[in-house]
């Protein structure tokens, strides 16, 4: 809420304090990655094997199919077609082992599913691509 009001308020950062900035922000993508790579423990995922089939099922084989539906019902083409399609078979994103943990669930095993997900990226994307219309 405070930084819509600030950005309301036409609130803007002084520009001798944008470049420590954006290195924190950029640094905050490589920590979530790297904890989400410490707390990892692969061998919770056997624990609910259905429930880590049907999400990264879903996540990387039915959702570039459903984007595939929306690109063919909304009539988009060009870039618009290919950035969905991309968007739809991305990996998910190391935040989640963050967010999962900061709100008390399995940590560990959000952080198996995330590096699942990070390795069937490497088959989503071309899949995703290879539907391009």
């Amino acid at each position: 809420m405070c930084g819509l009001t600030a950005n309301l308020l036409g609130f803007r950062m002084p520009t001798w304090l944008e470049p420590p900035v954006a290195r924190i922000g950029a640094a905050s993508i490589a920590l979530g990655l790297m904890s989400a790579g410490a707390g990892m423990q692969l061998g919770l995922l056997t624990h609910a094997k259905r429930m880590s089939v049907g999400v990264l099922g879903i996540r990387h084989a039915i959702q570039p199919l459903v984007a595939l539906g929306a690109i063919h019902l909304f009539g988009l083409q060009g870039e618009q077609a290919l950035i969905l399609l991309l968007f739809s078979a991305l990996p998910t994103a190391s935040t989640c082992y963050v967010l999962a943990t900061r709100m008390g669930y399995n940590g560990p095993y959000v952080a198996g599913l995330v590096t699942l997900s990070t390795m069937l990226g490497v088959f989503s994307l071309p899949f995703a691509l290879s539907l391009l219309p």
